[in-house]
């Protein structure tokens, strides 16, 4: 699942602001600002929707969460880049797509805990931790 959103919805997400600017370019709109508002909008409420996934599995459950995030993004994927016509449509259609393209990174944090056991992922925080430490001093 996380190479999924790592390869797939950040790959999408990072050229929402080129696209736009052309778009904007196209429509004889300044490209430069429009690629500015799309990245403002997309990161802004990206922030909300990463924060919104940790409630939202409080309330209807971890597995629905995070089928929801995902369907969405898969879904308004073809909505901004090929269904949004005006300008005003594709940043609206932007604004939603950072909702969730960026709130489901919040997905590992949430889900891992029932994968994993906790004695697991103690011990898995242990050796990261002692690694961690005991590369540096491998390095001088």
């Amino acid at each position: 699942m996380m190479l999924s959103v790592t390869l797939g919805f950040w790959g999408v997400a990072t050229f929402v602001p080129i696209y736009v600017g052309t778009v904007a370019a196209k429509a004889g709109l300044s490209a430069p600002f429009y690629s500015a508002v799309a990245g403002l909008l997309g990161t802004g409420v990206a922030i909300v929707g990463f924060i919104s996934l940790g409630f939202c599995a409080d309330a209807i459950g971890r597995k629905p969460t995070a089928m929801i995030w995902y369907a969405m993004c898969l879904i308004l994927t073809p909505v901004v880049y090929m269904w949004a016509q005006s300008m005003g449509a594709l940043l609206a259609a932007v604004t939603v797509f950072g909702f969730f393209t960026g709130g489901i990174w919040a997905w590992a944090p949430v889900w891992l805990p029932e994968l994993f056991p906790t004695r697991m992922r103690g011990q898995l925080s242990r050796f990261a931790s002692t690694r961690r430490a005991g590369f540096p001093a491998l390095a001088r």
